[in-house]
């Protein structure tokens, strides 16, 4: 047998996102997106795929100005900042026979993510 034959779960990933807009130069952003694990709880002990479900908020904020002088300009300056946090559920990766090549394992966790981007249209 040159192959196992796994079956994976269908998954839907929702998400929202609102923007307001404060008045011209500022802008306020929001999102929420929930993304479940395709992988049974079940798997065979001889597989090894790192999945968990993962839940992002993020939130932004942008700023538009034109700089007084720059009248070759026809569009303003945007500033934009995000930030995103990810949260990863824990997970344990069970084994009947563990070995060293193939132990039990925990993991999940959580990352953060910071964004600067500054857009200038000529």
């Amino acid at each position: 047998k040159y192959y196992t034959q796994y079956y994976l779960n269908d998954i839907s990933v929702p998400k929202v996102g609102v923007e307001y807009r404060w008045n011209e130069a500022w802008s306020f952003r929001l999102g929420y997106m929930r993304r479940p694990t395709p992988l049974p709880d079940d798997l065979p002990e001889e597989v090894n795929w790192m999945d968990s479900d993962q839940v992002s908020y993020t939130a932004g904020v942008s700023y538009a100005f034109i700089p007084d002088g720059a009248s070759n300009l026809k569009s303003p300056i945007q500033i934009d900042l995000s930030l995103e946090s990810q949260q990863l559920k824990a997970r344990t990766e069970l084994k009947v026979h563990p070995t060293d090549k193939n132990p039990i394992y925990d993991y999940g966790g959580s990352a953060f993510h910071a964004g600067l981007a500054i857009s200038i249209f000529l």
